[in-house]
């Protein structure tokens, strides 16, 4: 459920953009925090691909993805979710061999 929250706020408005307003996200992220000490940030190109979803900004010192912090969380809750259903797969599994012993006749 969180992993779908963050694919719809944080992915899915972004591979909407424009090409001009991608440039200005890619510009934004250049410049955050305030006190970078940048005259003149080039933005080169613009790239989106749309599985994996990814906007990679290029610019004269080197790349980034816009959308790597999304990706991390999605598969941060990816990694939660699987670890959630092993253990109540595991304790369901462990449950139904524990009824299997004790009701067996000891005979």
């Amino acid at each position: 459920m969180v992993a779908s929250l963050i694919w719809v706020t944080g992915i899915d408005p972004m591979m909407e953009l424009s090409r001009t307003d991608l440039r200005d996200e890619c510009l934004h992220w250049k410049t955050v925090p305030p006190e970078t000490k940048l005259t003149h940030v080039e933005v080169l190109d613009v790239g989106t691909t749309t599985f994996p979803p990814s906007i990679t900004c290029t610019y004269s010192d080197g790349e980034a993805n816009l959308l790597a912090d999304e990706w991390t969380a999605v598969l941060l809750c990816g990694v939660v979710f699987a670890v959630f259903a092993g253990t109540v797969l595991y304790e369901v599994a462990t449950a139904g061999r524990l009824r299997s012993v004790r009701e067996e006749p000891t005979g």
